[in-house]
């Protein structure tokens, strides 16, 4: 038997997004949103080494990294390492 858990979606952008155009664009979209700061934005990506954008950070329900990926590595790529986490 496979346990799944709850899926927790968070959307994070930093200050070089424009606040007009990421506010029109997070409509519908379920999840948490958080726009940064540059100073919050520069230590997220250094806590947790991004270097591009968009990145991908998969955590279990631990809050351990399981993943990352820079760069959109596909709809099937995302599913199959989300479900890889949740189990």
């Amino acid at each position: 038997e496979i346990k799944f858990n709850t899926i927790i979606y968070i959307y994070v952008t930093g200050a070089s997004s424009p606040e007009h155009r990421w506010a029109s664009m997070i409509h519908g979209i379920s999840g948490i949103h958080y726009r940064l700061t540059n100073a919050q934005w520069n230590e997220l990506c250094s806590m947790q080494g991004v270097t591009g954008i968009p990145a991908y950070l998969i955590f279990d329900d631990e809050g351990r990294l399981r993943k990352k990926f820079i760069g959109f590595p596909g709809t099937d790529v995302l599913s199959q390492e989300l479900l890889r986490a949740g189990r």
